[in-house]
């Protein structure tokens, strides 16, 4: 007789959640350290700076990128809200329906 082992633990949730932003213009609006802020149904729910690595493209355009590492405790509460918005200096970002959707099915894994 054959006994097989199978072990129900689920893996343990990563301590961090890597973000990736991408922006493309024709001129840089990320040059300095950006503040950035996440607002789950329009209230503040992290906060932290980080600094876009910026590259001309061409003659007229600019590409400007940053990989964020947010705590998973943090990213599960910018997922909890109905609405998402981002906050990157002065300009502010709504998600839409399907982003927030495909965001909450990730922490969804982090629970």
């Amino acid at each position: 007789m054959f006994r097989i082992s199978q072990s129900r633990e689920m893996p343990t949730p990563p301590n961090e959640v890597s973000l990736d932003f991408a922006a493309f213009s024709d001129k840089p609006k990320f040059p300095n350290l950006t503040k950035i802020v996440f607002l789950a149904d329009n209230k503040v729910v992290y906060v932290t700076e980080g600094q876009f690595s910026t590259s001309k493209i061409t003659d007229d355009m600019y590409s400007e990128f940053l990989y964020l590492e947010v705590p998973t405790a943090a990213f599960l509460k910018i997922t909890s809200g109905n609405t998402v918005k981002l906050k990157l200096n002065a300009h502010e970002y709504t998600l839409t329906e399907s982003q927030i959707v495909q965001i909450q099915r990730l922490s969804d894994y982090l629970k």
